[in-house]
């Protein structure tokens, strides 16, 4: 499961570009239970095929939010972030400017 303020999964196939800018969460609670669990306030997750040269970028952007992970059995598969929860790019370039994270 992806969760995210704003986007659950941000995945690249091709050598394309995922852009979030000028964006906000603001007094969420982002809460996900299980297993293999990807959260984050603003994405869950942010991955591409080995093979892209694409790109995903976040810029000018924050969460204010809570974050929580309910996995009875602590998985190590499960991620939690205040910007992005999982960022296993492959082939691809995530970048994080002028953004950021508080904890309501």
């Amino acid at each position: 499961s992806y969760e995210g303020g704003i986007i659950g999964s941000a995945y690249l196939r091709d050598d394309n570009k995922i852009s979030i800018e000028n964006c906000s969460v603001e007094n969420s609670q982002i809460f996900v239970s299980g297993e293999h669990n990807k959260i984050g306030g603003l994405v869950g997750g942010a991955w591409s095929e080995l093979q892209t040269n694409g790109s995903i970028t976040i810029k000018n952007s924050y969460a204010k939010c809570n974050i929580e992970i309910d996995d009875p059995k602590k998985s190590y598969h499960s991620a939690a972030g205040g910007i992005i929860g999982d960022a296993s790019a492959g082939g691809a370039n995530v970048t994080i400017e002028n953004s950021y994270f508080i904890v309501i």
